[in-house]
């Protein structure tokens, strides 16, 4: 898994991809999908424009829990952190997961890597 986030990230990067053009791909995208999809982040492109401004923004690129897009995984957020990312994504119809260490709080499963 860590060898395809770091190609991923590399084809990303030689791509120029940014989140403009992400949200404009999930726009275009999520309506002629038949299958599930998830997506994750790292915590910084969330914080960079707000909580709320980005749930919102998802949200109308059409990441809802009642679409295909259900599952939103942040990879590095801070344990501190997951009660108000958990309640700003819920105010958004958008489930969220998070790699936090300590299972009691996690929902679905936990994502570890070694």
């Amino acid at each position: 898994m860590v060898q395809l986030s770091r190609a991923a990230a590399a084809c990303s990067l030689a791509r120029e991809t940014n989140f403009d053009a992400v949200i404009s791909m999930l726009r275009e995208v999520l309506p002629q999908l038949s299958c599930p999809v998830s997506q994750f982040s790292y915590y910084n492109p969330i914080l960079k424009p707000g909580l709320g401004k980005f749930m919102s923004i998802i949200k109308d690129a059409g990441v809802q829990a009642s679409t295909l897009l259900s599952r939103f995984m942040v990879l590095d957020v801070p344990l501190e952190e997951t009660d108000i990312l958990r309640m700003e994504s819920s105010k958004n119809n958008i489930e969220s997961k998070s790699d936090a260490s300590i299972v009691s709080v996690s929902k679905g499963f936990v994502y570890l890597v070694g």
